[in-house]
């Protein structure tokens, strides 16, 4: 789990706020201005959306999935490594 948040998680994350920072016509190291700063935080709000949707489907599913007793393997199955 570790190695798929460092690769999704950070990456992604990066790869949206970096737009508004490196953009060659708008972004905050090349114009610096209001502008650039709203276009950081509209990204930003992004981000906090993609990740609060995220964990509530996950959420859904994995409560489903445990309520219905399909999380798991049987114990037999688990025994014996298949």
């Amino acid at each position: 789990m570790l190695y798929f948040s460092a690769v999704h998680l950070g990456g992604g994350i990066w790869g949206v706020l970096s737009v508004p920072i490196f953009n060659k016509e708008t972004g905050i190291f090349y114009s610096g201005n209001e502008y650039s700063f709203r276009l950081f935080g509209w990204n930003l709000l992004g981000v906090l959306v993609i990740i609060t949707w995220s964990a509530v489907l996950a959420s859904i599913l994995f409560i489903t999935l445990r309520l219905t007793k399909l999380l798991r393997v049987s114990e037999e199955i688990e025994l014996k490594g298949e």
